[in-house]
């Protein structure tokens, strides 16, 4: 395997933290070198704090785990009391050291992923503006030592050497995106692998006592209240779907639903304090449909706003306030935002324009205040083209109109096929410049949303989630070097044929897109004829056999290996073959169509696939044949 291209570290200036000044990685003063490893044996040990937390011992224990798989050997971690003035250190984290040597990173000017990664003399101070930053700022250093690079779960490269050095360093890290959710995959549910790729789980932005998406009925729940209360709820149809942000006009009864929330609020922060971690949101989002509250109240409120957003922003101005008058009173200095949707319903932004074109809030009490925070999600945008497409106008149009009242906002995307997990879904192209528009909006989350319930993916979603943790973390990243240290260490020999097939692949899509197709949300005629003839499958699936035939020599060689990159390259191709099954069945004897279905069913359930599509299981496909 080829040594990585060193991709993905920037250096900061200490005084200046700028914006990202490129994807290679920022060298740092070279005015003399330390060696860390020589002759078989670490020079250095590592060094924490005596009062360490889970997350410095955690960078500890990767520093440990990688630097044994370059060298074989293990490089000693220590408590900071049994730290000698004559010896050599790696400090990680909150160590007396770093705080005597003023290496405190500010987590205003750094965020909560940012760091410092420093030498003074021949010690290294490892230390990020919280403790989970100090991971990424072993990973940097791991970067720097070995060349330690992240793939998938699975593919993690560093060197295998016999001597390590380092140079002097002095560079503070700021990410581009502050949290970056997994899109999906193994990345979305295992914690370790999103660390690794530097993403975050939901759990590391939100309070999850009440859940993160849909919660309003985890807080007023209908079971619950509507008998007692059918003004809390509206007035669609005989069920209820949605809260009523206004209590039918009733201000008392308002105020004592507002009350019900904020006590299971604070419950649930005063439990996160207690457990010694206090995310950034508390979630208080509507239900997943398209109904809303037709009750006078909402109605007027609506004609006078011109959206239904704006009596969500009014009732979670105050409840926001109310939650962090009770925090600055019971626990100094913490700030809770409460996070609401713009979605469906409430996607539209309670603002007007002004004779210069500017957007401005309709009145005063649409402004969402400093404690509270709007979580925008574009359900209906084709992810094919970037955001700021004239084919996607409205979508960025509505994040202006937003910005023009929110501070703090946070971002959903929609980058993949929900209605079938086989089907190829376009988004590659187009993550740079929709990723590119969170700095112009300081959006400070950023969910793309792939497929979240799954492990084992097709149509090089590995590769879209391996892009998704570069850009955001660096906006500045090649596409083209990207792509091939992926394919290259992903797919090993096979990455030229691999290559091949995925950038023919999106031309295809190009193709589809002249004939109507858009990669949207909700899109279900994306296994059509019209879009994918016979013989253009076919030639597909004949592709892969040039990869097949590159790892032959691995069968012999290192059969481990062979089986590893095998399965991956199958992976791909089961989805063309399902494209081929679901439309051309007709077209073969009964005979032919057995053997093909029979071989595409044991080799997908050998691989481990577990869904059509997002909530539909795998066997339903052999059911309905």
């Amino acid at each position: 395997m080829k040594s990585i291209k060193k991709i993905f570290v920037i250096v900061f200036s200490l005084i200046l933290l700028t914006g990202a000044a490129g994807c290679n990685k920022g060298e740092t003063t070279k005015k003399e070198q330390y060696t860390l490893y020589e002759n078989a044996a670490f020079r250095y040990e590592a060094v924490l704090a005596e009062n360490a937390d889970g997350n410095e011992e955690f960078a500890a224990a990767e520093l440990k785990t990688f630097l044994y798989k370059a060298t074989g050997k293990q490089i000693a971690v220590i408590d900071e009391s049994a730290a000698q003035a004559d010896g050599k250190y790696i400090y990680i984290g909150r160590t007396a050291a770093a705080a005597e040597n003023k290496i405190e990173p500010d987590k205003s000017a750094l965020s909560e992923s940012g760091y410092i990664l420093r030498s003074v003399g021949d010690e290294i101070y490892a230390v990020g503006a919280t403790t989970r930053a100090t991971v990424y700022a072993i990973y940097d250093l791991l970067n720097r030592l070995v060349n330690y690079e992240v793939y998938t779960y699975d593919e993690i490269y560093v060197d295998k050497t016999e001597e390590i050095k380092f140079s002097e360093m002095n560079v503070a890290y700021k990410p581009f995106v502050e949290w970056r959710n997994a899109p999906g995959g193994r990345s979305f549910s295992d914690m370790l692998t999103a660390t690794r790729l530097k993403l975050n789980m939901q759990k590391d932005v939100f309070i999850m006592d009440n859940g993160v998406t849909h919660t309003s009925f985890n807080f007023v729940n209908p079971n619950t209240y509507a008998e007692s209360h059918p003004e809390w709820f509206d007035t669609e149809s005989a069920k209820a779907n949605q809260l009523c942000y206004t209590a039918h006009g009733d201000k008392e009864s308002l105020a004592q639903m507002q009350q019900v929330i904020l006590e299971k609020m604070q419950s649930s922060i005063e439990y996160n304090i207690q457990a010694g971690t206090l995310p950034k949101y508390i979630s208080f989002t509507h239900q997943d449909n398209n109904a809303w509250c037709a009750c006078d109240t909402c109605k007027a409120a609506k004609a006078k706003y011109g959206t239904n957003s704006a009596v969500v922003v009014q009732f979670v101005n105050e409840l926001s306030t109310k939650l962090n008058q009770w925090l600055a009173e019971k626990y100094h200095g913490n700030i809770i935002n409460i996070v609401f949707f713009a979605y469906y319903q409430t996607e539209l932004a309670p603002v007007k324009k002004d004779k210069n074109g500017n957007f401005l809030p309709v009145d005063d009490s649409v402004i969402v205040n400093k404690y509270s925070s709007v979580w925008y999600a574009p359900i209906y945008a084709d992810y094919g083209k970037p955001l700021t497409h004239q084919d996607n106008q409205l979508y960025y149009d509505t994040l202006r109109r937003w910005s023009a009242i929110c501070d703090d906002l946070l971002i959903w995307t929609y980058p993949s096929n929900y209605n079938d997990y086989f089907v190829f879904h376009d988004s590659f192209g187009a993550m740079f410049e929709t990723y590119a528009f969170a700095d112009d909006f300081n959006i400070k989350y950023f969910f793309d949303q792939g497929r979240y319930n799954i492990t084992v993916q097709s149509n090089f979603e590995e590769f879209k989630t391996y892009l998704c943790s570069k850009l955001l973390w660096n906006i500045d990243c090649d596409y083209t070097e990207l792509r091939e240290n992926f394919f290259d260490n992903y797919y090993g020999s096979a990455s030229d044929a691999m290559q091949n097939i995925f950038e023919q692949t999106r031309l295809w899509y190009n193709y589809m897109q002249t004939l109507g197709y858009r990669c949207a949300f909700g899109v279900n005629d994306a296994v059509s004829t019209k879009y994918w003839p016979q013989s253009t499958i076919e030639n597909f699936i004949s592709m892969f056999e040039s990869a097949y035939a590159a790892i032959e020599p691995l069968k012999q060689s290192n059969p481990t290996r062979y089986q590893v990159i095998y399965d991956r390259i199958s992976k791909e191709e089961v989805a063309y073959t399902h494209l081929l099954l679901e439309l051309y069945d007709n077209n073969y004897s009964d005979k032919q169509l057995a053997e093909m279905q029979n071989a595409w069913k044991t080799e997908v359930l050998r691989l481990g696939f577990t869904h059509k599509s997002e909530g539909v299981s795998i066997d339903k496909i052999w059911e309905n044949w």
